[in-house]
């Protein structure tokens, strides 16, 4: 089997686009799902304190 040899270009643009994919992809599926797990387990709340930066009660309820 010959392997060929990757550039380092290559690699750093294949490295910088599977970084965005990922990225995207956490972004587009993270919510669904934590809503798709236990609702005892307050996964949302704990999102939504750490997005506005606040206690757990009081974000859940903004």
């Amino acid at each position: 089997m010959s392997w060929r040899r990757i550039s380092g270009a290559n690699v750093g643009a294949t490295v910088l686009i599977a970084l965005l994919v990922g990225a995207l992809l956490w972004a587009i599926l993270a919510g669904p799902i934590v809503r798709s797990l236990p609702t005892r387990w307050l996964l949302p709340e704990r999102m939504a304190a750490r997005t506005l930066r606040m206690p757990m009660w009081k974000a859940a309820s903004t």
